[in-house]
């Protein structure tokens, strides 16, 4: 890339638009004293920022770079680079208030960081030695050998290649430190995950042998329910013959008291007719209360019987009723034992499922660190590349470097 061309306008002798053509290659300016060759170097600088200060322009402020009665300046560096045009323009303009002054690159307006960046890219350093201004040469020729150095240094760009080998080094630092602490990261979550993996084994082992458990315990509480169930129906067989044998009981006490009566009635008259009677019919009534009295007393001992077997049958009854509540409790206790195990099942696959979904972030987490480990390791390979071609460059620039020392060694030879 080489410049152009160099168009200003009202910029210090300069009082109206004029256009400085350059040639790709060797340009010479000349001219009498006084006719502004200083200040075509001066448009540079001012054009490209290069410049630390208006002093160094050969001017007290910014606005002293104005032409005499003008209110602005204006100055456009054009740039060549294999058939691309670039133009960098700056202008100064007097206010009420100060003044100001803008940049514009390709007609965009621009800050001065943005100038510097797009210069950086082709060499152009605003730190870094890039004109030599008047009266250098005699200056450099009075130098000590080290300031001669460090000028031939910034002139052949070592002294940028040595900053950015320093930043490349210190980004490589980096590197390796955020490197060492991915590697960390890498072995915590990979010794975490490896402890979440066997408590997750011993979690599912468990939820195993819970499930056979409960399989087990159901199996064993539906056969307990299945046999209270049966024992239950027996109990209500039995209940319902007691029930039936006590129906006929209490039926039959009827017909014993109407017997009994009736008994009791044919004894009070065969005695009214023993009194009416001789003796003769005596013996045969008596023969026939014996009788009476005997079938009574059956019928008396029947009915004790009868009643006995009544208070026998309600007393089982009651236990039967009462076996019945006890199971009933028994049934409830069952039904419990069910849904308090159901709800156990359900909070050990809560568990094993929060485990499950703790193992599957870790396992993102991992993979997401290991993406940024490869990142950063190939940032770190890049960093390398970069600084084996920055060392390369700069056996290059000191070979270079070492050329100039060679021909300013000459030059000082050929003026003494």
């Amino acid at each position: 890339m080489y410049i152009e061309k160099i168009v200003l306008r009202n910029f210090k002798s300069f009082g109206k638009k004029t256009e400085i053509p350059f040639c790709n290659g060797f340009t010479v300016i000349t001219g009498p004293n006084g006719s502004g060759k200083s200040n075509v170097i001066d448009s540079i600088l001012f054009c490209l920022g290069l410049s630390t200060s208006s002093k160094q322009l050969r001017a007290e402020r910014l606005t002293d770079l104005i032409h005499n009665g003008k209110k602005d300046a204006e100055v456009s560096v054009v740039f060549s680079d294999n058939g691309k045009r670039y133009e960098i323009t700056r202008k100064v303009k007097i206010t009420d208030k100060g003044y100001y002054s803008y940049y514009y690159l390709n007609g965009k307006s621009k800050n001065l960081s943005d100038i510097h960046k797009f210069l950086s890219h082709y060499g152009i350093l605003n730190y870094a030695y890039n004109m030599v201004m008047q009266g250098d040469v005699t200056r450099i020729i009075e130098m000590s050998p080290f300031q001669r150095r460090k000028i031939i240094d910034d002139v052949a760009g070592i002294s940028e290649f040595d900053e950015k080998k320093e930043r490349a080094l210190e980004e490589l630092e980096t590197v390796r430190e955020n490197i060492e602490k991915l590697e960390l990261v890498i072995s915590e979550i990979a010794s975490r995950l490896s402890k979440l993996e066997k408590d997750r084994e011993e979690a599912l082992k468990y939820k195993n042998l819970l499930k056979e458990k409960e399989e087990f315990e159901n199996y064993l509480t539906l056969h307990e329910y299945f046999s209270i169930l049966n024992s239950l129906k027996k109990v209500k067989r039995e209940l319902a013959k007691f029930d039936r044998q006590k129906d006929e009981l209490t039926q039959k006490i009827p017909s014993l008291n109407k017997k009994i009566e009736f008994y009791n009635g044919e004894l009070e008259k065969i005695v009214q007719k023993i009194n009416e009677l001789g003796d003769e019919k005596i013996s045969e009534l008596q023969s026939k209360i014996l009788e009476y009295s005997s079938n009574l007393e059956s019928l008396r001992k029947s009915r004790e019987f009868y009643l006995d077997e009544i208070k026998r049958i309600e007393s089982e009854i009651l236990k039967i009723r009462s076996g019945l509540s006890k199971i009933n409790d028994e049934l409830e206790s069952i039904n419990d034992e069910i849904k308090e195990n159901v709800l156990k099942r359900m909070n050990v696959a809560e568990i094993v499922e929060s485990l499950s979904r703790e193992v599957e972030s870790l396992k993102l987490r991992l993979q997401e660190v290991d993406r940024e480990y490869q990142e950063v390791k190939s940032q770190l390979v890049e960093k390398k590349e970069k600084v084996e071609e920055l060392r390369e460059e700069k056996s290059n620039l000191l070979r270079e470097r070492d050329k100039i020392i060679e021909v300013l060694r000459r030059i000082e030879i050929e003026i003494d």
